[in-house]
């Protein structure tokens, strides 16, 4: 699975991955699993701050391709 962004938002929940990101930032959606795999579109500038400054509080990860 690719994204072309530089960061994206994941939890697991009943042994199911959740991926939060921006709106049209994955490359293709037909090679992965959608019952293990659920991806949460952040539809606008708003959603993505949102999830950028409260993703701690809704027990969501951030993963950054910047952080080492």
């Amino acid at each position: 699975m690719t994204f072309y962004y530089s960061e994206i938002f994941y939890s697991i929940k009943n042994d199911s991955l959740i991926l939060y990101a921006p709106m049209g930032t994955m490359a293709d959606s037909s090679h992965y699993n959608k019952d293990k795999v659920k991806i949460v579109d952040l539809q606008n500038a708003s959603e993505i701050y949102d999830m950028s400054t409260n993703h701690k509080k809704l027990g969501i990860e951030r993963y950054s391709a910047y952080n080492k």
